[in-house]
């Protein structure tokens, strides 16, 4: 039904929210069947064997990591010893936390729709990784020595200094803003945020890094991914965390240029240099009216 609509070079999915690399294999093998010939760039996100690319299924909670560094690195700061609560543990939220705690950062809250996890002086992200992946991407059952249980209400308004959110959408808001302790707000959702908190967290000194710069690594690896499928040749692992660690670093500056010059907030900075771009290539292509 949708095989019209998509394509190599039209529209290319890739998966989200209730979607797998196994489900873009299927529609890999359906649209070829159709199209009497192989095509791998129909979608991205597919399994390695299938022509998917190394480092996609980690992407986006990496871009996460690079994007929170970058931020970082303004305030002269690393993520030796900082202290993140993580809403959400599939594998946006998973992967991220992983990734930071191996980084130095200290995880003291996770947490799921099912089970949400505290541990003041940081939890066993491998240990809790490792049991999530191997049941369903949930935390159900899962306990560690020294943690205790709290509400996802208490897990949002941890004293934490990085609130990073990978589950649903308007999770912050009016019901919760003004509970907020974290110093900054990681989104790795989509839409987190809801429209009356980021300006609340923008006017009480709290820095969001929103979804439209922070979770873009999966995005871009899903490019990457296309580029080497229409090529036909695969990079290595250490390749492509490096183009996207690259790329995520150039779009983080950028927009942090645009709050220095317009003193605006993070999202708004972002819709500024998109807009920008969009404006140019418009000019360019002569559409000046």
């Amino acid at each position: 039904r949708i095989a019209p609509i998509i394509g190599p070079d039209a529209d290319v999915p890739a998966p989200d929210v209730n979607t797998n690399p196994q489900i873009m294999s299927w529609i890999v093998d359906e649209y070829s069947a159709l199209k009497g010939q192989w095509s791998p760039a129909v979608v991205t996100g597919k399994p390695v064997a299938l022509g998917g690319s190394l480092g996609r299924a980690e992407a986006t909670g990496r871009g996460c990591m690079f994007t929170l560094q970058s931020y970082l690195e303004t305030k002269g700061k690393t993520l030796e010893g900082l202290t993140i609560s993580v809403q959400g543990f599939g594998n946006v939220g998973s992967v991220g936390a992983l990734l930071m705690h191996r980084e130095g950062a200290k995880i003291v809250a996770i947490g799921d729709a099912v089970q949400c996890l505290y541990k003041p002086e940081g939890l066993n992200v491998e240990e809790a990784f490792a049991y999530a992946n191997s049941h369903g991407r949930s935390l159900a059952g899962y306990t560690e020595e020294g943690a205790t249980n709290i509400t996802m209400h208490e897990l949002l308004t941890a004293d934490v200094d990085v609130l990073y959110v990978a589950a649903l959408e308007n999770q912050l808001n009016a019901s919760n803003m003004a509970e907020v302790r974290a110093k900054v707000i990681l989104e790795g959702a989509n839409g987190p945020t809801d429209a009356e908190a980021d300006k609340y967290f923008y006017e009480h000194g709290i820095d969001v890094l929103p979804d439209v710069l922070a979770n873009g690594g999966g995005v871009v690896v899903s490019y990457y991914e296309w580029v080497q499928n229409r090529e036909g040749f695969y990079w290595t692992e250490e390749e492509v965390n490096g183009y996207l660690h690259r790329n995520m670093k150039k779009s983080f500056n950028e927009v942090w240029d645009v709050i220095a010059q317009y003193k605006v907030r993070p999202r708004l900075a972002c819709y500024i240099v998109a807009l920008r771009r969009l404006v140019e290539v418009a000019k360019l292509r002569g559409f000046n009216g």
